[in-house]
């Protein structure tokens, strides 16, 4: 069962400030699962506690909007938690205020508890932790995605708190990189991707896991003795679509195409392409090859022309390859405004394709941007990893609309920390599209 981590165990603690006295609950994260009675009984529990509040408080997480979460039919990189337990007993987990549901997914697939912190804020906003657990000599993990401001600050402090408290080693997963669009040199403004990882490495992280970073360059901006990896998703994609592929046309192969939402994402599309391939071709044969005994899966791209030197505007958009006649499948590494896909898939559709779907590794969704992709005719559906929760912030509309989908990618996640903390080789994860097996 997937367990969704509300604060279901509250405290209050005092904070005296000049001029007024102030109490904000503060919530505890990190119970593995919670019972019925206890989730039933949160919201009148802690209006009662609200009421008794003499000033403004501010509530570190609400219980998240529940949505369907998938999962591919088969594991293609989870081996499964380990048949000893004692391996991990080393580990303690805990996860940020915006990872609570990934990271109680992920402990509960590696068969250990998400380890317990108090972490919430003051009546002034500040952000208030205390580790709930001993961490002296332990290999910790932070899951942490770090969608917000709070979001950094609160990896910053668990960083740091855990540090202090002699852990042996500390990893920050961080399944959305923030400022990850601010990694370029341009005038008068900060470096934002370099200034985040410099920050992290003075709070004594010792090593990165990050999730489909904008540029593989990002994990240039750490220092050679803090390794940051970069976990692609690809594999994951792969063999979701393979499975739908298979389910939807009842075995017969039809022309399929990826397509990079613009020329930027030419890398991606071709590892999923080549992934998509090799997954129909290894458990549904019959979409190994098309009719004239080429590959069943193409790719292509959508160009995009701008003018203005704010690039605030595409004026023009081309696609580059075949989609006539074709299922195609948009690539991109973000959804925020989500004017790229749609225009993307409004050009696919102007261009014959039979079905258009979308894969997008982080669902940001600013402004009207889930909206806009759940209105969008052209598009099928939408498919987004966890890595943002971004169930907390759709209307429900949008979250019944079926348009937007989360696919789970908690396996892989647990796959490689427990492979780090093995000491085990993680290319076939790091590097999907290479096709060297994984060294034993």
């Amino acid at each position: 069962m997937y367990h969704y981590l509300a604060a279901f165990q509250g405290n209050l603690r005092s904070r005296p400030q000049e001029g007024k006295k102030g109490i904000s609950p503060f919530l505890n994260f990190g119970s593995s699962s919670f019972s019925t009675q206890a989730k039933n009984s949160f919201n009148s529990v802690a209006a009662q506690a609200f009421a008794m509040l003499p000033g403004p408080t501010v509530a570190c997480c609400e219980e998240p909007k529940k949505m369907k979460k998938d999962l591919t039919k088969k594991w293609y990189y989870y081996s499964g938690p380990p048949a000893d337990a004692r391996t991990l007993k080393r580990v303690k987990l805990f996860s940020g205020s915006m990872g609570t549901e990934m990271g109680a997914h992920v402990a509960e697939l590696l068969g250990i508890g998400l380890a317990r912190a108090n972490l919430g804020q003051y009546v002034d906003g500040e952000i208030s932790l205390q580790l709930a657990e001993n961490v002296r000599g332990k290999d910790v993990f932070l899951i942490a995605p770090t969608t917000t401001n709070d979001g950094w600050m609160e990896l910053f402090l668990l960083t740091a708190c855990c540090a202090r408290a002699s852990a042996k080693q500390v990893t920050a997963v961080i399944p959305f990189f923030g400022y990850s669009r601010l990694d370029q040199r341009v005038a008068r403004e900060p470096i934002a991707a370099s200034d985040m990882a410099r920050a992290l490495e003075e709070m004594g992280v010792d090593r990165v896991v990050s999730v489909d970073m904008h540029t593989q360059q990002l994990a240039g901006f750490f220092r050679c003795k803090i390794p940051a990896d970069n976990v692609e998703p690809w594999g994951v994609a792969a063999g979701y679509f393979a499975e739908q592929l298979a389910a939807g046309h009842e075995g017969r192969a039809v022309g399929v195409t990826v397509v990079a939402a613009h020329e930027n994402h030419m890398k991606r599309a071709k590892t999923l392409q080549g992934l998509l391939a090799r997954r129909l071709a290894e458990h549904y044969p019959q979409w190994g090859q098309s009719g004239d005994g080429g590959p069943v899966v193409s790719v292509a791209a959508v160009s995009k022309m701008r003018t203005r030197e704010d690039h605030s505007r595409g004026v023009h958009r081309q696609l580059i390859g075949e989609a006539k006649g074709e299922i195609c499948i948009i690539v991109d590494d973000l959804c925020d405004t989500g004017t790229t896909l749609v225009e993307a898939a409004q050009l696919l559709k102007e261009e014959g394709a039979v079905a258009v779907w979308g894969f997008s590794t982080h669902g940001r969704f600013s402004g009207d941007g889930a909206r806009r992709v759940s209105q969008c005719q052209a598009l099928d559906y939408l498919v987004c990893t966890d890595t943002i929760p971004f169930q907390r912030f759709l209307g429900e509309d949008v979250l019944n609309s079926g348009k937007i989908r989360q696919l789970s990618i908690a396996p892989l996640i647990a796959e490689i920390i427990h492979r780090i903390h093995d000491k085990k080789d993680c290319d076939d994860i790091l590097f999907p599209s290479s096709k060297k097996k994984a060294i034993k």
